[in-house]
């Protein structure tokens, strides 16, 4: 699936400007794009708007992101996510995956890198 099919994809980052930055990216590429900025509101929007894909920051405050995507995983076990992180050591891409992550993203995010991303885990 490509953008021009308007996939939807659900951005679930605390930092605003990374999910604004992600947003307009994404929108230009005629994605239909959702953005929660903590856990909470981020697995709600993914229970009622079913998106295709989700961005999911591991380091949220509270619960944080990969309790969330064990979360999104119990109600979805074939859910599309891709992790970000500025933090990309080794143990929290290796867990990240364990749990179901389809890919890790190293913060600062390079656009062109989303792209081929997106394309490879919404065609998987």
């Amino acid at each position: 699936m490509k953008g021009d099919n308007m996939s939807k994809i659900l951005i679930v980052d605390d930092e605003v400007e990374v999910c604004n930055t992600l947003k307009e990216f994404l929108t230009k590429k005629n994605y239909e794009v959702l953005v929660a900025h903590n856990d909470k509101d981020g697995f709600s929007m993914f229970k009622t708007s079913a998106p295709d894909l989700v961005f999911l920051e591991v380091e949220l405050p509270e619960r944080g992101g990969l309790l969330l995507l064990d979360y999104i995983r119990a109600i979805k076990f074939y859910a599309k996510v891709i992790m970000m992180s500025a933090n990309g050591t080794y143990t929290n891409v290796k867990l990240a995956t364990k749990k179901g992550a389809m890919g890790f993203l190293v913060k600062p995010l390079n656009m062109e890198g989303i792209e081929l991303t997106i394309n490879n885990v919404l065609s998987a």
